[in-house]
């Protein structure tokens, strides 16, 4: 969560000097000159549509950061090729020290995948998507020159890979309720929200519960394995690295995308009410407000698993970093260190999470505790209540709504006390 630092990215080690740019001259021991090094390589693979900015303007931006201290091979991305091909050939073709992602999630995790095993090379991410997870789960900047100037940078932090039924993927596996948030989180909602929107569906979709029974095989760190069956639940995530949005993957605490373990998480409420009230204490804990982070509730389950098998009874839908991939059966596993990952330092990253959190903090200070409470005395919907705490634009009806029912379940707590208090006297 953001209210604890991450030990992760506290671990990031630096690829290079960091002493200064490739390709200045340096000094030797006795004063003389050397020549200037070679400009490294960089292969840009850049999605025009990403995004909702002008894909034109971004990328004339872009070249203007990057081409000061690399040579930049420019290949866009087309409807009928996928961006991880794109980026197979331009390894075969340029030998490119760095290859750059430039577009949304998908194009990211395409990229990241066909660098899977190719050693010397490192991922920079310029992200342009209407919802950016990724960066926002891995530290990297949102603003374009900003990232760019990254893509730059010596520092690098080797993450792992996960892979569901072969499948690459950085982010997360979401099983039925997680799977049912992406798809309603539509692209508009993504683009007037960003990550938030993942948070409004989580909550327009928690009272539409339905439950499912789980098969699993969980193989631990040290090779032994826990086989069960679960049911009543109503989602199911594995993950390797979220962003705080990705409510339900923040049951344990902040996912580590460099520990080589997935945080398998369970979640069994029994009401849709009950879901709602689940999603609001993981989210509030996850910004610090609304309890601490290691109170895990009764309706939650889970722990760090190598591998993990999951069957549904019935199937489920699934969805991988943002993408619906089919149903369960799922096998899923991760390939530690498997891609090399370019970042700021771990104090421009601190510092910057840090002012990040402020702002959400002082967002939620006089709210977030309303609206924990809205949610957990029958609010109608989180996804509503929650939309206005960062919109100030909740529907009138809705509001309304909320606010009789805190209404009456506060008289009802008022008479329950007020007959207490009479039979004791009595």
């Amino acid at each position: 969560p953001l209210g604890r630092g991450s030990p992760a990215r506290a671990r990031m080690s630096a690829a290079g000097s960091g002493g200064g740019a490739d390709g200045a001259a340096t000094d030797d021991a006795n004063g003389s000159s050397s020549p200037p090094a070679a400009k490294r390589t960089a292969v840009l693979i850049f999605n025009p549509v990403s995004g909702t900015g002008d894909g034109e303007a971004d990328l004339k931006a872009i070249l203007a950061v990057l081409e000061r201290e690399v040579t930049v091979h420019v290949v866009q991305t087309t409807a009928d090729c996928e961006p991880g091909d794109l980026a197979r050939t331009a390894l075969d073709e340029y030998a490119p020290d760095v290859v750059i992602a430039s577009g949304g999630d998908g194009t990211v995790g395409a990229v990241a995948s066909a660098l899977i095993g190719r050693e010397g090379v490192v991922l920079g991410v310029i992200p342009r998507g209407t919802a950016n997870a990724l960066s926002a789960a891995l530290g990297i900047p949102t603003e374009l020159t900003d990232a760019a100037q990254v893509c730059l940078s010596s520092n690098s932090w080797t993450i792992d890979v996960g892979r569901c039924n072969g499948v690459p993927f950085l982010l997360l596996v979401g099983i039925g309720y997680e799977a049912d948030v992406v798809q309603t989180a539509d692209r508009e909602m993504k683009r007037k929200y960003g990550p938030l929107a993942y948070m409004f569906s989580a909550g327009q979709r928690a009272l539409e519960h339905t439950t499912f029974e789980v098969h699993y095989t969980a193989t631990a760190d040290d090779g032994s394995e826990l086989v069960g069956t679960m049911p009543g639940v109503a989602a199911v995530t594995a993950a390797n690295a979220a962003p705080w949005s990705s409510v339900l993957a923040q049951g344990l605490g902040e996912p580590v995308p460099d520990d080589g373990l997935l945080e398998v998480m369970a979640y069994t409420p029994e009401t849709g009410l009950d879901m709602a009230s689940t999603v609001a204490n993981v989210f509030f804990s996850a910004v610090g407000l609304g309890g601490s982070p290691d109170e895990q509730p009764v309706n939650v389950h889970g722990g760090k698993a190598r591998k993990v098998k999951l069957a549904c009874t019935p199937p489920q839908k699934v969805v991988l970093d943002g993408e619906m991939v089919g149903e369960t059966p799922v096998e899923i596993e991760l390939e530690r260190g498997a891609v090399r990952l370019l970042v700021d330092s771990p104090e421009l990253q601190a510092a910057r999470e840090h002012d990040y959190k402020e702002r959400l903090m002082e967002a939620l200070a006089d709210k977030g505790e309303t609206v924990l409470e809205k949610v957990q005395h029958g609010a109608a919907s989180i996804g509503s209540t929650v939309k206005g705490v960062f919109t100030d634009n909740t529907d009138e009806d809705i509001e309304a709504q909320v606010e009789a029912e805190v209404r009456e379940d506060e008289q009802s707590r008022n008479d329950a006390e007020a007959e207490k208090a009479t039979a004791e006297s009595k």
